[in-house]
């Protein structure tokens, strides 16, 4: 197994054409996943950097790729009374079904965009912060660069990026745990995969050089996650 580079091998989780009973059995377990291993946690801490070093007094973000939009209950949770409002974009339909379905509460509070994120990228400075975990991985290079000005484009404050970190650890135990307890053959494939086609650090950061992009925080996170913080004002961020 070479870890060295990238995996570019589609995930089953992208193509145009899902059974919804598929597509939900995925969404169920990517949801315990994520509860277990931390997940919303690390977008969780980088949209307090961005808030706190704003000053912001209130702020409505906008999540990249929502899908099960279980990060939604998490964060409303988490920031309690601040004033906060939600845009979920994502490509597929059913991921709005399926998080009106689980996560009735927090869905009320969110307004859903079925829509390709270019779309939503167009409007400058159209929301405060734009947010997008465990989505970027599955862009190739181009289209990631092309994402980082986007993101910066439609933000007011910053982007906070949440994503894999390639390492033959988490690559062998997600591989492990997913063929002891899943049942869905989308994860048993998609899951491993995902970590192939994460990234380094250096790899970050070539990124974001390519794109222009020279003021961020880039902090290694468990479970083998990066959060990527970008301030929009070109500010260093200030690490907690």
């Amino acid at each position: 197994m070479n870890f060295a580079t990238r995996s570019y091998e589609p995930e089953l989780m992208d193509a145009p054409l899902l059974s919804k009973e598929d597509f939900h059995a995925n969404l169920e377990e990517i949801v315990l996943i994520n509860r277990y291993l931390g997940g919303a946690s690390v977008t969780y801490q980088g949209m307090r950097m961005l808030i706190q070093q704003a000053g912001l007094k209130q702020a409505h973000v906008t999540d990249i790729g929502s899908g099960a939009g279980d990060i939604f209950a998490y964060l409303i949770r988490r920031f309690g009374g601040f004033p906060m409002t939600y845009t979920a974009v994502d490509v597929q339909p059913e991921a709005e079904t399926f998080a009106r379905r689980f996560f009735p509460d927090s869905s009320r509070k969110v307004q859903w965009r079925i829509a390709d994120y270019r779309e939503v990228f167009e409007e400058a400075n159209g929301t405060d912060i734009v947010t997008a975990s465990l989505f970027c991985h599955h862009l190739d290079d181009a289209a990631l660069r092309e994402f980082l000005r986007g993101a910066l484009r439609h933000a007011r404050i910053g982007v906070v990026i949440n994503d894999l970190h390639r390492h033959p650890f988490a690559y062998y135990s997600i591989r492990l745990l997913t063929r002891l307890f899943s049942k869905s053959r989308f994860t048993r494939h998609d899951a491993p995969l995902s970590v192939l086609r994460g990234f380094t650090g250096g790899e970050w950061r070539e990124h974001l050089h390519e794109a222009g992009v020279s003021k961020y925080g880039l902090q290694w996170r468990w479970a083998f996650r990066h959060l990527l913080v970008i301030p929009k004002n070109g500010q260093v961020v200030r690490q907690p």
